[in-house]
């Protein structure tokens, strides 16, 4: 059985469940943080690592698209040259613009510093994140739905 290797915490750990769920790909879980992770699995040591019967992979962009051609179906990305590369866009776009905002200026400083690490953090701070840096990002997101779906008309 294929292993994920990354905290629960970690956007792009959640990003790979989200695709194992989706296309109900089953794997055993080893929670590790940043740094901990076998370098063996992932040579830079960041999780999400990665390993099945073919070997390891890091990284969770990566781990997506093998797990989206391994296992096609329900195809999770689109068929359509253009449409697929606007997803890796938005993939993209998510892992760094809004990454950059929601995850250690909201997400860390409101839930993993507090509970995890004990840690407190002006409120201040993060409702300026939210009144601030959030909005032109979303906005956009927004400006780029053509319906229920940023690309395609199905989930991916």
């Amino acid at each position: 059985m294929a292993t994920l290797y990354g905290v629960g915490g970690s956007p792009f750990v959640r990003k790979v469940r989200v695709v194992c769920a989706e296309k109900n790909i089953p794997y055993d879980h080893e929670p590790v943080f940043p740094g901990q992770v076998d370098r063996k699995i992932s040579p830079l040591g960041k999780v999400p690592g990665w390993n099945d019967e073919r070997g390891p992979l890091s990284d969770s962009s990566i781990i997506c698209a093998y797990l989206e051609r391994t296992r096609p179906e329900p195809a999770l990305y689109p068929r359509d040259p253009y449409e697929y590369a606007r997803a890796l866009w938005f993939e993209e776009y998510g892992d760094s613009a809004l990454l950059q905002v929601f995850g250690p200026k909201i997400f860390f400083k409101k839930i993993i510093g507090p509970r995890f690490m004990g840690q407190q953090f002006d409120p201040a701070e993060i409702q300026k994140a939210w009144d601030e840096e959030a909005p032109p990002l979303l906005e956009y997101l927004e400006s780029q739905l053509a319906g229920d779906w940023l690309v395609g008309k199905s989930f991916s």
